[in-house]
């Protein structure tokens, strides 16, 4: 019998590109004389996998790309040297690439890392044993260092006319949003300031906001006869935040907390996450669905800049700060050996971990009209 683990020394399981991972792999073996060979794999990749109907068939379309894929092998059997039963350690240690993106975990896709040990053995079913583990990475995405539009507030209007039945009379349905910037960081609170001027007949039942994630997935199905690959773009969009409220104004304030949540993430060519506030007001109208609007919103793992003694600060040291929790572990990609020939490896169910942040206050005050 042969038991094996793996461990990271690290307290958060969380790494930043360009950083040192190590670690060590523990085996417990009764088996020694059959052990041919003892490897570390780790791993980061990029996956797309999801199912398109087309006429009576499904035809499974999915793409991958590899960020990290090293591999190391931590004893061999040879003459000198020799495995007895017992207890081992072995220690590795390998290096986040510096354009390792952070951890997604959507319904289509995801982009997950992992250490693989793997057990080879002489003479047994399989050949070996594989052992793995999960873990995190946080890129440095700097607020401070983006685009400057997103330290300033930003607001956007929609106008929905009623037409009066028999009468050229239009009456307006006015709804502003405005917010204090559009960078923002998991941990955070910020306010929205949400404007209406309603000039027709039809009722405010309730007002709808929170934040919006667009995935875009991008897949390939391969025919084998003639041999070629067609590509197909699927996108969907999901609420993962969302609350509601019956207006009491014609003004209010409503704050969002951002939960732990991947990074805006649109390098790359498989799989992209975008981000956008909305507020979605509904009315008593029978025949006419209430107006919509959006501003969109970039997430990074460094905040914005408040006071002139963070100013000094470097990523790193901000960081420091920060504490990492899990996030939605919302993949549905599962177990696809029947629809693909590629080996589908990894640890299954890993809550990925994000940068969050409590001691950031509201960005600023919003007056409210009376």
């Amino acid at each position: 019998m042969t038991t094996v683990e793996i461990s990271l020394d690290s307290k958060t399981n969380v790494f930043f590109p360009n950083s040192e991972i190590t670690g060590k792999i523990y085996i417990n073996t009764t088996e020694a004389n059959t052990v041919k060979q003892i490897n570390v794999t780790i791993v980061g990749r990029a996956y797309v996998f999801f199912l398109v109907s087309h006429y009576q068939e499904s035809r499974p379309y999915e793409s991958e790309h590899y960020y990290l894929n090293a591999n190391e092998c931590l004893w061999k059997l040879n003459e000198t040297n020799q495995l007895l039963n017992g207890e081992y350690w072995f220690p590795f240690k390998f290096t986040i690439p510096s354009n390792a993106p952070a951890n997604v975990s959507e319904e289509f896709g995801e982009i997950q890392y992992f250490i693989k040990a793997d057990i080879e053995f002489y003479g047994k079913k399989f050949w070996g044993y594989k052992k793995y583990y999960g873990f995190s990475v946080c890129p440095v995405i700097d607020l401070n260092n983006l685009d400057p539009k997103l330290k300033l507030s930003a607001s956007t209007e929609i106008t929905q006319i009623e037409e009066k039945c028999f009468s050229c009379a239009k009456n307006p349905l006015n709804v502003k949003m405005t917010l204090p910037k559009t960078g923002f960081v998991c941990g955070e609170t910020f306010s929205l300031k949400i404007e209406i001027s309603n000039k027709t007949s039809m009722k405010i039942e309730s007002i709808e906001y929170g934040i919006e994630l667009k995935c875009l997935y991008v897949g390939g199905y391969e025919y084998f006869w003639p041999r070629f690959v067609e590509t197909f773009i699927k996108e969907i969009v999901i609420y993962v935040t969302k609350d509601c409220i019956k207006p009491e104004s014609d003004s209010t304030i409503c704050n969002i907390l951002i939960p732990p949540l991947s990074p805006t993430f649109t390098d790359c060519s498989i799989l992209k996450l975008e981000y956008s506030v909305f507020v979605k007001v509904r009315t008593s109208a029978f025949f006419q669905s209430g107006p919509i609007i959006y501003i969109p919103i970039t997430i990074g793992t460094v905040p914005i800049k408040k006071t002139e003694s963070e100013v000094t600060l470097n990523a790193m040291e901000i960081f420091e700060s920060a504490y990492f929790l899990e996030g939605s572990n919302r993949c549905e990609i599962g177990d696809n050996f029947i629809w693909t020939f590629k080996e589908r490896e990894g640890p299954k169910n890993v809550q990925p971990k994000f940068a969050c942040y409590s001691n950031l206050s509201l960005n600023e005050t919003l007056s409210v009209k009376q």
